[in-house]
């Protein structure tokens, strides 16, 4: 009887602990973590790779004082002009893509652009074990996505050649959900871009997985990824984002992000902000005609904010 009595109350306990520890993971300001997760930034290593017509490449390496990493790729406009400030992107791309998102994904001259790498890669075959274990590693990735376009814009901000008045975020795809949390948190954007993105993690995640394992599997899956990616879910951040205008680019024939969720989020979002429908499906980097399509409409909304030198034309890069 003591035995039965010493387990009721332990697990009484236990949920209640449980309990108050799911309250404060749901109501905690997750943007507190991330600004801590920046730290200032401490070192800056170049590599120089190379020039072409957007002008020179070179890989950079971001360190933090809280340990954080960040590398990705930089394009600054080829014959600088002294004492001129250019205006500056980061990109956000899809998550096996990284700063090779620099290679299709946008172009524009007399831009400084810099693309982040995901630092998850993922492995050519997967056991039970490695899964599980690179679901943690996944969502620690993800969610550094955060902090690490924070210390990308103080790397912008310390070059004598970026205009800090005109810094854009740009997510595309895999990328495009991680843009609120990141606006929300830093003001110093002066614009910001979802290209093909949504909000809600959990409904997301289970229509996906749904398609391919049924519904059950799929209430299962957005579940779990609600609880995983909480920190970062769109919606936490969605009446965060003013002042920042927005602009939102989907396809009304996207397979992967419903129609619901983009315009749930669209809904939530202040002003200013924009919505653009084109006539496709998700957007593939194999894609070319789409992905020109995307970054034309990008840059006319660029030019219509000023926020591009005058006679310059967006153009996709092969």
């Amino acid at each position: 009887m003591r035995w039965g009595l010493a387990l009721f109350r332990y697990g009484v306990v236990t949920i209640g602990l449980l309990l108050a520890y799911g309250l404060y993971y749901y109501q905690h300001d997750s943007a507190e973590d991330f600004v801590a997760r920046k730290g200032t930034l401490v070192q800056c290593d170049i590599e120089q790779q190379g020039a072409d017509s957007l002008g020179l490449h070179t890989r950079v390496t971001l360190r933090s004082s809280s340990g954080l990493k960040v590398v990705g790729g930089l394009i600054t406009p080829a014959g600088i002009i002294v004492h001129r400030r250019y205006p500056a992107i980061v990109i956000l791309g899809g998550k096996t893509n990284g700063n090779h998102g620099l290679e299709y994904a946008f172009g524009i001259s007399n831009l400084v652009s810099m693309a982040l790498d995901y630092r998850y890669e993922a492995r050519e075959s997967y056991s039970t074990r490695t899964l599980v274990a690179d679901i943690w590693e996944n969502r620690d990735a993800a969610l550094d996505l955060f902090p690490s376009a924070q210390l990308a814009v103080d790397y912008l901000c310390s070059r004598p050649d970026v205009d800090t008045t005109k810094i854009i975020l740009l997510g595309y795809n895999f990328g495009a959900p991680f843009v609120p949390g990141i606006v929300a948190t830093d003001h110093r954007f002066s614009f910001a871009a979802m290209v093909y993105g949504c909000g809600d993690f959990r409904t997301l995640f289970k229509y996906n997985v749904a398609r391919y394992e049924g519904p059950i599997v799929g209430d299962v899956a957005g579940a779990f990824a609600e609880v995983l990616l909480w920190p970062g879910e769109p919606m936490r951040y969605a009446d965060r984002i003013t002042p920042t205008p927005l602009l939102m680019i989907n396809g009304e024939k996207d397979e992967f992000v419903p129609r619901a969720n983009t315009e749930e989020f669209y809904a939530a979002a202040p002003e200013p902000k924009r919505i653009i429908w084109l006539n496709s499906g998700h957007v593939r980097p194999e894609n070319f005609a789409l992905t020109e399509n995307i970054v034309a409409k990008l840059g006319e909304e660029l030019h219509a904010k000023g926020l591009l030198p005058a006679g310059t034309q967006p153009y996709f890069v092969r």
